[in-house]
């Protein structure tokens, strides 16, 4: 026999992975500070460093209405006590969500080795896992999809892999779903699935058992209500920026999606629905050829999550698509996927070959993705142009799509008055000299000729070409560019 067909993989192949594994991980970390800033991964950072000083009470206030779970920013407020640069404040806010993404990993990882399938396929499956865009994406943002990711994997490894027998275990499961509620409110409906898999596999012997855990679980729900979730409950269904079903064909295209968005390290269009469709097939021929090999529990947690998720999307509630929403049930796309897999008679080699597969694939499309989302905000520039001319004021652009320059206040307090946000068109009193910073694109031509209305000459000091709509998905970017133009007035005579 091979050695690559032994029960265990040799201890050669297990070094080299982890020589590769961690060297991947430190790029990432390393790069974190890198990343572009989207709109929500930049608001939680920009407002706790504006009420850094006072109570946590003002602190917990300001996060209140920007996140749908606060446990992640108690920590992220932590570490930004000590950031004293914008690359420090990117680093500490981010890093938060990148070591709930590893944490996620680490679980999963022990899931799959919980289940009984071959290391090869469980390789392949962490292949997917630490290549995929959507996860290297948000474990690089400092809003909580990476804990909600964390929170998911937790949860379905104590539905498929711990017996929770006795009311010790019982009110300790119980303590854990509250604080990964606290992480992510998606854990709500991740968390029915650990009842469900308890009701069916105990029946009568657990029912006091499994009844005192769902009126803890509701008692959870009713506590986060009422200090948080409220205020989105009256909120309009299907805001426009995420992708909701209209009728049963919309539902199946958005749940294909799903699968692409959590699977794919390819660039977005026909390879990635080519390399989805691809997978789900091989997985659906291993769930008909040989059914008794299937793993009911995760069939069973996987019918759940279908329904719930279905019916949310279909009341538009809950998107259903490629969206970082969906980000949490990449764990469970990863099981479903797997349990067809197993079904299917692959050698060890065929699943490791498969896998080196993937990383050829990734590193082919890798500098495509790092250009697609770099930071191309050059606050350097910014910062040396406000040191150099103390009357200098910075102004982010109309059409922006982050608040980069709002973290030179980490570095600069006193800079406050010379940063600001807003529509140029609303503009009043201009001084003599202004930046004036646009992130999607070019000036506006009304813009143009509103400051030149008022006697300002355009200057364009730096300019970044925004990334053709080829280069990566439009919901991950936005194909920012970034241009930088010193306006200015002559002196009042």
């Amino acid at each position: 026999m091979n050695a690559l067909e032994k029960a265990a993989p040799p201890a050669w192949l297990k070094a080299l992975l982890g020589i590769l594994v961690v060297t991947w991980l430190g790029a990432r970390f390393l790069a974190l500070p890198k990343m572009m800033t989207h709109v929500d991964d930049i608001a939680e950072l920009t407002d706790l460093l504006e009420v850094k000083d006072q109570s946590w009470r003002m602190r917990i206030k300001v996060l209140k209405p920007r996140t749908f779970a606060p446990g992640q920013f108690f920590a992220t407020d932590l570490l930004l006590q000590r950031a004293h640069s914008p690359k420090a404040v990117l680093w500490m806010g981010r890093g938060v969500s990148f070591c709930f993404w590893l944490a996620g990993v680490l679980v999963f990882a022990g899931l799959l080795g919980k289940l009984g399938w071959s290391w090869g396929l469980n390789w392949f499956l962490m292949a997917i896992l630490l290549f995929s865009w959507r996860g290297i994406i948000e474990s690089s943002q400092a809003y909580n999809y990476a804990a909600a990711f964390f929170s998911s994997s937790v949860i379905l490894y104590v539905a498929l892999s711990k017996k929770i027998e006795g009311f010790g275990k019982t009110a300790l499961t119980l303590l854990g779903l509250g604080a990964l509620i606290g992480l992510s409110y998606q854990a709500i409906f991740f968390s029915a699935a650990i009842l469900g898999v308890l009701v069916i596999r105990d029946g009568r012997r657990g029912l006091l058992r499994n009844g005192a855990l769902g009126v803890g679980l509701l008692v959870w729900i009713a506590f986060y209500y009422k200090i948080q979730i409220y205020q989105y409950a009256d909120r309009p269904a299907h805001p426009p920026w995420a992708p909701y079903p209209h009728g049963l064909k919309d539902l199946a295209l958005g749940w294909f999606q799903v699968f692409e968005n959590n699977l794919t390290m390819l660039p977005w269009g026909w390879k990635t629905a080519a390399f989805t469709a691809c997978l789900i097939a091989l997985a659906a021929f291993g769930y008909f050829r040989r059914q008794e090999k299937i793993s009911k529990p995760i069939l069973l947690v996987g019918l759940y999550l279908f329904s719930v998720w279905s019916a949310g999307a279909l009341s538009l509630r809950f998107p259903c698509g490629a969206t970082r929403h969906t980000f949490v049930l990449q764990p469970a796309v990863l099981l479903l996927l797997g349990a067809g897999l197993s079904a299917l008679r692959f050698s060890n080699k065929t699943w490791l070959g498969l896998s080196a597969g993937l990383g050829i694939l990734f590193l082919v499309h890798l500098p495509g993705f790092a250009r697609g989302l770099e930071n191309r905000v050059d606050l350097d520039e910014i910062e040396r142009l406000l040191a150099e001319d103390p009357q200098l004021v910075a102004w982010d652009s109309e059409n922006s799509f982050t608040r980069d320059p709002i973290l030179l206040l980490s570095k600069h307090p006193d800079w406050k008055p010379r940063l600001r946000l807003g529509d140029f068109s609303k503009l009043k009193d201009l001084p003599q000299r202004v930046l004036l910073a646009c992130h999607r694109g070019a000036l506006a031509p009304a813009t143009v000729t509103e400051l030149e209305s008022e006697g300002y000459q355009l200057r364009l000091l730096r300019k970044v070409e925004p990334l053709g709509s080829t280069e990566l998905s439009g919901d991950i970017n936005g194909g920012n560019g970034f241009y930088l133009y010193l306006a200015e007035r002559p002196a009042a005579t």
